[in-house]
């Protein structure tokens, strides 16, 4: 996964995301959605269909140059160890990566509980997080739940790191809250931590 993906993702879901490979469906925008059906077609059954039914086809020539990360590991690493000492390897794979997409799709289904659970909305539009039911939960669920609620607001995602998720989990366990400063993320959003509570709410633009 490049690091454009790692900044989008929260920390623990962009590990799987990664394992996972490409989505076979994904949203491009409202109404329109990318869809790949040939996916978890082996690519020389695809070549033996078109060949049979005299329809030519077009190879993509960067898929052969192995300067290309991936393209190394398929054609120098993984065709090795299927043709040597492991032939069910890309099979092994193709099975992690669909148990890596099943673990991520658990983990943003238990973030967005959380939110359901200990989330609401205030009057000043603010988020209100309660903490007192989330201390001492994982802090790479924590993190993965601060990840759902930057998505469920529309808040700017694209300089927010790891680090930042994570920094945010650790809000949640902090003994006296009332003590913490108030942080500016990026894109504007306000984090105000008190005791037992967290209020998130972007800033407007000045």
């Amino acid at each position: 996964m490049n690091s454009i993906m790692h900044r989008l993702l929260a920390p623990v879901a962009a590990a799987w995301l990664g394992l996972a490979g490409m989505a076979a469906a994904r949203e491009l925008c409202d109404g329109i959605a990318l869809l790949r059906p040939l996916l978890a077609v082996d690519r020389s059954d695809v070549r033996e269909f078109l060949a049979a039914e005299a329809e030519a086809w077009r190879e993509d020539e960067s898929n052969a140059d192995v300067r290309f990360a991936r393209n190394f590991l398929r054609h120098e690493i993984l065709a090795r160890c299927t043709a040597g000492p492991y032939p069910g390897a890309a099979a092994a794979l193709v099975r992690l990566g669909r148990q890596a997409g099943q673990v991520a799709t658990a983990l943003r289904s238990a973030a967005d509980h959380l939110l359901d659970t200990h989330a609401r909305r205030r009057a000043d539009g603010a988020v209100e997080l309660r903490t007192s039911g989330l201390v001492g939960l994982d802090p790479y669920l924590l993190a993965e739940m601060f990840a759902a609620l930057w998505e469920r607001e529309g808040w700017p995602r694209r300089d927010m790191t790891a680090a930042h998720y994570e920094r945010l989990a650790a809000l949640v366990g902090t003994a006296d809250a009332s003590a913490t400063a108030i942080t500016d993320y990026p894109g504007g959003v306000r984090v105000e931590p008190r005791a037992g509570m967290i209020a998130l709410c972007r800033q407007p633009r000045s």
